[in-house]
């Protein structure tokens, strides 16, 4: 070795080269770091992988304990960013839990499904490699919707020799050019032998469906640290990651989309429950300020009169809600919907004004326009100051909770719909203790988080 500085990934002194547990191997050393670069939310994860050689495999495949087995000849033929992206794919069959998601399905089958779930949005893959495309059908469904339709096929009578379960090729032999990972017959560029193997189980490893295969019996005694609880926290860890916006495509793209779609998932994000209470609060919360307080006649067009005699009424006022909106650099349009549908739910029994605060407050008045202002730092006393001397009779405050408080209940109730951010940043177990210990809301406030709202 030269005196160049090593990674962590490359340096055998590292316990993360040694919790990889891969032969030492430059091709394998330099896609991890590339993947790392490619894909940074899902470094976590990367790390929590066993990575060892084995001629055994056709090309490279993942038990459900998170070892990954690669045929040295095989990653030979690809370049480094081809094999970041077969370390990426073979790592998303952990992360989208297709083992499970299996249950008796044909493994075969759903191995290829979920080859298109994932390549459909990654790049970068050896060629031959598996899409919705291949085998019929169109971007933006899920392994379960690909394997009925390729279950409505009717499929050729086999050749000889490969009915399910048995396959031609036994033995190692080189990689041959033309076939890429999930190709419905392997999972990666070449075939064992002269033949491919048959149909009896999933070729990406028993990570994208199946049985334990017979190369990955020794795993269970030696696995990666990502199988701990069944995978469960290290694929939290990446939802985490992901909301937090690490490394994640722009949202409003399909993959930055679908990511985020795949994290609020995992994490456990009920929006319709979360709008649900957040209206049942605001409800519950203004209520005596719509009390009747009057006696007057109803206005000329009030529908309640229509077809009968008009009379006079006790009616109450319309009070003011401000909606104010952390628009800190960290916003997302997730949060801006969240604040969109707490206006809703608001104007239905009160007058809701938008406001946008990053470091300092913006009144947008009544209709909240399609361009907010914001970025930067965030100090929502600023909003919440501006809200209530303006006569709010209540503030609801869209934030990832990651910003100062005021120092004393203003006397005004505090409703705070906390995002995703808040969740992944201060309100969950585990959050860092100092943050914790500096952003949680006051005990007069009012918290509704998009995760498990009460």
């Amino acid at each position: 070795m030269t005196s160049e500085y090593l990674s962590p990934w490359q340096d055998p002194t590292s316990p993360l080269y040694r919790s990889h547990g891969h032969h030492h191997d430059a091709r394998i050393d330099a896609a991890i770091a590339a993947a790392h670069q490619s894909h940074p939310y899902y470094s976590g994860a990367l790390g929590r992988l066993r990575i060892v050689a084995d001629p055994a495999v056709a090309t490279m495949g993942t038990s459900a304990q998170w070892v990954t087995h690669y045929n040295p000849a095989a990653v030979a033929g690809w370049t480094t960013a081809e094999t970041a992206a077969v370390l990426v794919h073979e790592l998303e069959h952990l992360l989208r839990d297709h083992h499970g998601r299996c249950g008796d399905r044909d493994p075969h089958n759903f191995n290829v499904a979920g080859d298109a779930e994932i390549n459909q949005r990654l790049p970068g893959l050896p060629e031959g490699a598996v899409y919705p495309e291949s085998i019929g059908s169109v971007p933006g469904r899920t392994a379960e919707i690909y394997y009925g339709i390729m279950g409505s096929r009717k499929d050729p009578e086999p050749e000889p020799g490969t009915e399910p379960g048995e396959g031609e090729g036994e033995g190692e032999g080189e990689p041959q050019p033309g076939d890429g990972p999930g190709d419905g017959s392997q999972d990666g560029p070449g075939q064992p032998g002269e033949g491919k193997p048959g149909k009896g189980s999933a070729q990406c490893g028993s990570a994208a469906g199946g049985p334990t295969q017979d190369h990955e019996r020794g795993d269970a005694a030696n696995p990666g640290s990502g199988a701990e609880n069944g995978g469960e926290d290290a694929r939290r860890e990446v939802a985490e990651r992901v909301l937090d916006g690490y490394g994640v495509p722009q949202a409003g793209t399909e993959a930055g989309d679908a990511l985020r779609e795949w994290a609020e998932s995992e994490i456990g994000i009920d929006r319709a429950a979360w709008y649900t209470a957040l209206a049942s609060v605001v409800g519950s919360t203004l209520a005596p300020y719509g009390a009747p307080t009057r006696y007057r006649w109803p206005g000329h067009r009030d529908i309640r009169d229509v077809g009968g005699a008009m009379l006079p009424r006790w009616v109450g006022e319309r009070p003011s809600c401000a909606v104010v909106i952390d628009t800190s650099s960290s916003i997302t349009p997730e949060d801006i919907n969240m604040a969109r549908a707490a206006g809703h739910y608001i104007g239905r029994i009160a007058e809701a004004v938008y406001y946008s605060c990053d470091t300092e407050a913006t009144r947008l008045g009544t209709v909240l326009p399609e361009r907010i202002p914001g970025g930067g730092g965030t100090r929502l006393t600023a909003g919440i100051a501006m809200a209530i001397a303006e006569g709010a009779r209540a503030v609801v405050v869209i934030t990832d909770c990651v910003t100062p408080w005021p120092d004393e209940d203003p006397g005004v109730p505090i409703i705070i719909g906390a995002n995703a951010g808040a969740w992944t940043h201060v309100l969950r177990p585990g959050a860092p203790e100092a943050m914790a210990r500096r952003y949680t809301p006051p005990e007069w406030t009012r918290i509704i988080s998009v995760v498990n709202p009460e």
